[in-house]
């Protein structure tokens, strides 16, 4: 019986497609969608934890009239050197 290589999920939009027989197994589903990883990363990626806590916290405050509405949310000052 020969061996069947399973399928795979894309690392960017979690698609899963079916690998080859042989060679490596790839990590994207076509070149578009290479780029589009390539692309995430320099923006930065995504959110952190943090930053989606803050947003959710700072929601629940401006909802419940503790801050105003019109303000926005504040940005955390980058963590590191200088």
């Amino acid at each position: 019986m020969a061996y069947v290589r399973p399928s795979t999920a894309t690392a960017n939009c979690g698609k899963v497609f079916e690998i080859g027989p042989i060679g490596r197994v790839p990590r994207f589903c076509r070149p578009a969608c290479r780029t589009a990883a390539c692309d995430r990363a320099k923006r930065g990626g995504r959110p952190s934890a943090e930053d989606n806590q803050l947003a959710l916290i700072w929601g629940v405050l401006q909802d419940a009239g503790v801050i105003p509405a019109d303000r926005p949310l504040p940005i955390r000052k980058s963590e590191g050197g200088a």
